[in-house]
């Protein structure tokens, strides 16, 4: 399957799915981030494989009273020294996580058409 690289943009929602495989950069490097479950609309998974760790990360989607309850869950898995350093980063990761939910709820607030 043919790897797509997103770098600030979106990629082209009707190719995104279920094995859907990126190319992500960030200020930290390129990671491989491979859609491991997408059912539309209450739940999305994915996993994220950098140098330092790999991350497994998923959403839950609930909807009450007209309004969308996201809940999302991760498990890190260090690797060599990020093992160390991974409990000094927790409380930057923590902020880190914290805007990617903004950038994922305006993706998923966006209408194609």
């Amino acid at each position: 399957m043919e790897r797509q690289r997103l770098a600030g943009r979106v990629a082209d929602r009707r190719t995104v799915g279920i094995g859907s495989q990126f190319i992500v950069e960030d200020r930290s490097g390129e990671h491989e981030l491979a859609i491991t479950l997408f059912d539309r609309p209450e739940r999305f998974e994915f996993a994220l494989i950098s140098k330092g760790m790999d991350v497994a990360i998923k959403y839950t989607f609930t909807e009450t009273d007209g309004t969308t309850m996201a809940v999302g869950k991760f498990a890190a898995q260090p690797k060599g020294f990020m093992k160390v350093l991974l409990p000094l980063l927790v409380p930057m990761i923590k902020r880190d996580i914290a805007k990617q939910h903004v950038h994922l709820k305006k993706l998923c607030e966006t209408h194609v058409g």
